[in-house]
C-alpha cells in the first residue's frame, strides 16, 4: 500500500494555532460561566435571607414543618430491614405457640361444656321437681291453720302469748345441733328453745327437738284450770322426717293443792288398762322434784291421720273430782324411728277454775 504525503508544514502550523485559540476562549466561557453562576447563587441566597414579613413567617415555622417529616419518614429511614424481618419472626413464634396453646386447651373446653350441660339438666330437673324453702314453709302454715279452725273455740291455756311458760325444773335438756332435721331445710342457728312448742308461730323447723326417743316439757298454764283436751300438732308428712314425730305421750297434771291430793287419794280412780300397765313402770315423771303428779290421759299421734292436729280427752274422775292443774307435763314415751324427737306444739284446753 503506497504511504500517504506528509501534510505540509504550513498546514500544520494553522491546525495548532486554532487547536489553542479553541482552548483559551472554552477556559474563559468556563470562567465567565462560573463567575455568573456564584453571582447568581449569592444573589438568590441574599434575597431568601432577606428580612420580610411574609419570610420572616416562613423562616419561623420551618423547625416545625421539619420536626413533622423528621418524626414521619424516621422510621424509613432508620429502622433496618432485619428489625423487620425480626419482627415476623416473633410474631410467627407467637402465632405458633397460641395455636399450640389453642390445642392443648381444646379437652378441657370440652369437659366444662359437658359439666354445664350436666348443670343445667340438673337445674331443669329441680326447677321442675322441686320447692323453695318459702313455698314449703307457706304450705305448712297453711295447712296448720286449715286444721286449726276446729280449735278456735278452745282456748289455749299452754300458749304463751296468753300467758303460758316453760317449767325448766321439769323439762328435759334439749339437743344441741346446727340441723333441724328437715329434708328441705338446715340451718346454722342453734336449736329452737323449748317455747316453740308453746308458739302459735311455729313454721316448718320450730321444733322443740329432744336428743334422744324420749323426753318431757313442763308447762306452767295461764290459769289454774280443770283440764278436759290435750292438742298436739306436727307438720305434713310431706315435708318433714316423720321418724322423728313423737308417738306415745302420756300427760301429767302436777296436784299442788292438798285437799285435791286428799281427794284424789280416797277416789277409786278407774284407768285404762294401757295406763294402768304404763303406771307400773312408771307411775311418776322421771324429772318430777319430789311433787304429787297424776297421769291425766296417755295417747298416741297418728302420722297417718289426714288431721295434723289431734285432740285428746283426758279422764273423766278428774273433771268429776273437780280437780284443778297449773303445771303439767308432757311425757314423750317414744318416736316413729327417729333417733331424736321433734315436737312443734302442745296445747292444753279447759275451764278456769
Amino acid at each position: 500500500m503506497p504511504a500517504l504525503p506528509e501534510p505540509p508544514h504550513q498546514l500544520l502550523k494553522m491546525l495548532k494555532d486554532d487547536s489553542f485559540t479553541a482552548l483559551a476562549r472554552a477556559s474563559h466561557n468556563r470562567k465567565k460561566a462560573e463567575k455568573l453562576s456564584n453571582e447568581l447563587e449569592d444573589e438568590e441566597i441574599t434575597r431568601l435571607f432577606t428580612p420580610s414579613t411574609n419570610r420572616q413567617i416562613s423562616f419561623r415555622r420551618a423547625p416545625a414543618f421539619i420536626a413533622l417529616l423528621t418524626v414521619v419518614l424516621a422510621p424509613w429511614f432508620f429502622i433496618p430491614s432485619y428489625s423487620l424481618h425480626y419482627s415476623s419472626l416473633v410474631l410467627g413464634g407467637l402465632s405458633d405457640s397460641f395455636a399450640s396453646r389453642m390445642f392443648n386447651f381444646a379437652p378441657r373446653f370440652d369437659a366444662l361444656e359437658d359439666a354445664l350441660e350436666n348443670l343445667e339438666l340438673r337445674l331443669s330437673y329441680l326447677e321442675a321437681h322441686c320447692i323453695s324453702t318459702s313455698s314449703v314453709d307457706r304450705y305448712v302454715r297453711q295447712a296448720l291453720d286449715q286444721h286449726s279452725l276446729a280449735y278456735l273455740g278452745r282456748k289455749d291455756y299452754a300458749l304463751e302469748s296468753h300467758g303460758g311458760r316453760i317449767n325448766y325444773d321439769l323439762t328435759s335438756q334439749p339437743v344441741r345441733t346446727s340441723v333441724w332435721h328437715i329434708p328441705l331445710l338446715s340451718s346454722s342457728q342453734p336449736t329452737p328453745s323449748p317455747e316453740v312448742a308453746i308458739d302459735a308461730d311455729n313454721g316448718l323447723g320450730s321444733c322443740w327437738l329432744l336428743e334422744a326417743t324420749s323426753g318431757q316439757l313442763g308447762i306452767t298454764l295461764a290459769r289454774r284450770i280443770r283440764v278436759s283436751h290435750i292438742t298436739l300438732e306436727h307438720v305434713p308428712p310431706q315435708v318433714s322426717d316423720m321418724r322423728l314425730a313423737p308417738r306415745q305421750l302420756l300427760i301429767w297434771g302436777m296436784v299442788d293443792d292438798e285437799s285435791a291430793a286428799h281427794r284424789i287419794r280416797e277416789a277409786s280412780i278407774k284407768y285404762p288398762l294401757s295406763l294402768t300397765n304404763r303406771l307400773q313402770t312408771k307411775p311418776s315423771p322421771l324429772i318430777s322434784a319430789s311433787q304429787f303428779f297424776v297421769p291425766l290421759v296417755l295417747f298416741e299421734y297418728d302420722i297417718h291421720s289426714d288431721d295434723l292436729i289431734q285432740s285428746f280427752s283426758v279422764i273423766d274422775d278428774f273433771t268429776l273430782l273437780d280437780v284443778a292443774f297449773e303445771t303439767i307435763v308432757v311425757d314423750i314415751l317414744d318416736n316413729y324411728g327417729g333417733g331424736e324427737t321433734c315436737l312443734y306444739r302442745v296445747r292444753v284446753h279447759g275451764e278456769e277454775a
